[in-house]
């Protein structure tokens, strides 16, 4: 019974998921094939952060993405953050999987940007 209730329902429940996530309504169309076309969610920023760290993300973000695979006192130097924000700020990154470290040791590695925040930037 199941199976014949869901022939036929699939735009709608595709129209009523997109605007539960609120994200534009589908496009359909046909060309020769059905075609679909849905709106991607905007990247978010990191949850809970004031305007004033994301202010300071953004100047790390930049550091690391002009000086890839460098360690927190650069940063630190370069960006005029202390050593200790920098690493809050990092840790936040991290865990978004902005950023990654390269590296077996602290002393010996460095962070870089991720395929994930390149594919968002582009």
């Amino acid at each position: 019974m199941n199976m014949v209730e869901r022939i036929g329902s699939g735009i709608r429940r595709i129209k009523d998921l997109m605007k539960e996530a609120n994200l534009a309504e589908p496009i359909f169309s046909f060309d020769g094939m059905f075609i679909v076309k849905l709106a991607r969610p905007k990247p978010r920023a990191i949850e809970g952060a004031t305007k004033g760290v994301k202010r300071k993300l953004a100047i790390l973000l930049t550091a690391i993405a002009k000086n890839e695979r460098e360690r927190i006192p650069y940063y630190s130097e370069i960006t005029g953050l202390s050593t200790k924000s920098i690493e809050r700020y990092i840790r936040q990154l991290r865990n978004a999987n902005f950023i990654d470290f390269d590296g077996d040791a602290t002393q010996l590695g460095g962070y870089f940007l991720t395929d994930k925040l390149k594919g968002i930037i582009k």
